[in-house]
């Protein structure tokens, strides 16, 4: 009798441990609604505020807001304070309580807009200083005319012709001196400087102007691969915003003996994704073009599946996403952060990169200037 009821009583045990085992194995999905409202407020839309400036020294620089399609120079001046500044959108997510955004490094420094500033910029100088150099030749022939004038002319007309003579020259050498600064453009003997104003708006909030949203300093990239860190001037994240885990990220808030042992006893988590799983990204598609409804601004949430593993550093999926997405997070369906949104292939509609989250964990545990 004793016999029989501890075996009743561990086949009881053994059937508890499976059922709890098997509830433990079922992973918790989530639908689109269930994942925008549980980590929506968990983005921000980025707003990069930038100009350019070329230095030629001596106290004499040039500034422009961009470069057209057409290789125009926009909004140049030689005055620092009629700076006309272009604006750039993309999107970041919070990783930590004190402020942290995550995003993309080329949607806090546009170095490919920068890029082509610098080839723009070459050809464009070189078209104006092209119709200067026909000026300086004109210019040339009529101060020659003026001098032998001026050896002829009467008393009575020579301050008059001296005075056309020396503006004439002034209005050469001026010219000559933008075309000697071209030249020194072409031969990379400049400074060009990229300035940046970084800040976000929160999710689900109105945004009418400017002044609504949060100043951001820039903290660290990667370029390798692709991600940036931003920090609210205030250093707290708002009441409310969802923070993203990020597997295997040791807090910024730890002390350096803290984080000197984890670095040494610890193995980064990660949440893993193979093709066919089902990914969401939350993010600004177009910036404020789709972001703007009557209740303030809200993110898009769009889903897909993975269709390619990269390999150790990239993900494809099929999860739509347009210009000002960059920088979202990627996540599964069980809401776990699996890699940072970064690029769609050209000439697709469908088909998306993103950086994998294990980077993003590296990046951060990086420590860098925290």
């Amino acid at each position: 009798m004793i016999r029989f009821l501890f075996l009743t009583l561990a086949g009881l045990l053994l059937l508890a441990s499976c059922n709890n085992k098997s509830k433990e194995q079922k992973p918790t999905t989530l639908t689109e609604e269930q994942a925008y409202k549980r980590m929506g407020s968990g983005v921000c839309l980025v707003k990069v505020d930038y100009y350019y400036s070329v230095d030629f020294g001596n106290d004499v620089s040039l500034y422009f807001s961009e470069v057209s399609d057409d290789g125009e120079i926009l909004n140049l001046t030689d005055n620092v304070n009629e700076i006309q500044t272009s604006e750039l959108f993309g999107t970041g997510f919070f990783v930590t309580e004190d402020g942290h955004i995550a995003t993309n490094a080329h949607v806090v420094t546009p170095t490919e807009n920068m890029e082509r500033a610098h080839n723009w910029l070459i050809d464009a100088f070189s078209e104006i200083a092209n119709g200067y150099k026909d000026r300086i030749n004109r210019l040339n022939s009529n101060i020659g005319a003026l001098e032998y004038a001026i050896r002829e002319a009467p008393a009575e007309k020579t301050w008059e012709l001296l005075n056309e003579y020396q503006a004439k020259c002034n209005e050469r050498d001026t010219l000559q001196n933008f075309v000697n600064n071209v030249d020194r453009i072409n031969t990379a003997i400049h400074t060009l400087t990229l300035h940046k104003d970084v800040s976000v708006a929160l999710n689900n909030t109105f945004v009418t102007s400017s002044s609504d949203f949060l100043p951001c300093i820039p903290s660290r990239e990667d370029e390798e691969h692709d991600l940036a860190l931003v920090r609210l001037k205030d250093k707290k994240t708002p009441e409310g915003c969802y923070i993203f885990k990020v597997p295997g990220f040791r807090s910024i808030q730890q002390s350096e003996s803290d984080t000197e042992n984890v670095r040494k006893t610890s193995t980064p988590r990660t949440a893993s994704v193979k093709p066919g799983d089902k990914v969401y990204i939350i993010g600004f598609n177009l910036g404020p073009a789709l972001a703007l409804t009557d209740e303030g601004i809200r993110a898009q949430i769009t889903s897909g599946t993975v269709s390619q593993d990269g390999g150790s550093d990239r993900i494809m999926y099929t999860t739509p996403t347009l210009v000002g997405s960059s920088g979202a997070p990627v996540i599964n369906s069980r809401g776990q952060l699996v890699a940072v949104n970064y690029a769609t292939l050209t000439g697709t509609q469908g088909f998306n990169y993103g950086i994998k989250v294990k980077h993003l964990t590296n990046f951060l545990n990086d420590n860098g200037d925290h």
